[in-house]
């Protein structure tokens, strides 16, 4: 049996094929792909955008991979663009403004505002939720806090609600994320005023993760040094004093 020379095996090859001799093996292809190419940047124009989504992005590039198969699905594919396009459009959340107590305007997504029950409930019982120009009056929170409060819903806005059985769990104080440990690492005026926010805001989350970080400043430690860790003026008389432990002793460890 006569054997093909190596020289011979390698021109046979794929990769020899690829390198050598490109235009007759995929210059069809590219001419496919091209006109795929315009047909996407066409639709865009039609809906007039100069952007779209990471799942629109994602067809086209599933397009691009396979389009020596679907070549002669041309319209098909363009219309399946435009409709990905137009559901985008429609499924992305309207913004509304939330007004601090010292006027400052935050443009917020709705979701992200849905966080505090005070505000999900205002939106619902006024109509609100639909509206692009709504705006919330917060009365009760500066700028800096209501900030602060956006910022730490924005980083939880993809936790899972609290079932029943959560709240009726023991509360602990040891399970605070190290991402809230580092987000409440603020001066004792700002925890405070957080707290005061979660609570007006209605944001259980927030409230609960504020309060365990004040039980965790508190814990351990005496009266005395509870007065100077919070700057506590003790108005107490002596006698005054004695007569709190006495009626306190139940609660004492013992």
């Amino acid at each position: 049996m006569i054997q093909a020379s190596p020289e011979r095996n390698l021109e046979r090859s794929p990769l020899f094929i690829l390198l050598k001799k490109p235009k007759r093996y995929y210059s069809r292809k590219e001419k496919v792909k091209s006109n795929l190419d315009e047909i996407f940047k066409a639709a865009i124009d039609d809906m007039n955008m100069s952007t779209c989504s990471s799942s629109l992005l994602q067809c086209k590039n599933a397009s691009d991979r396979y389009y020596d198969d679907i070549r002669k699905d041309d319209t098909l594919l363009a219309f399946l663009i435009q409709s990905t396009l137009a559901a985008n459009s429609k499924m992305t959340m309207p913004n509304i403004k939330l007004q601090s107590s010292d006027d400052e305007i935050f443009d917020t997504d709705v979701q992200i505002a849905k966080c505090s029950g005070t505000i999900k409930t205002m939106l619902e019982d006024c109509g609100m939720e639909d509206g692009d120009n709504a705006v919330v009056p917060l009365l009760n929170v500066n700028s800096a806090i209501l900030r602060k409060v956006l910022h730490w819903a924005n980083f939880h806005k993809d936790d899972p609600q609290p079932t029943e059985d959560d709240e009726n769990k023991e509360k602990r104080t040891d399970d605070i994320s190290s991402w809230d440990a580092d987000f409440l690492k603020v001066d004792q005026g700002t925890l405070f005023e957080l707290i005061l926010a979660a609570n007006y805001l209605d944001i259980k989350a927030l409230l609960d993760v504020t309060c365990k970080t004040v039980a965790n400043m508190i814990k351990g430690k005496t009266p005395e040094e509870i007065r100077k860790t919070f700057n506590i003026k003790n108005d107490f008389t002596a006698a005054e004093e004695e007569q709190v432990r006495k009626e306190n002793e139940w609660c004492e460890e013992k």
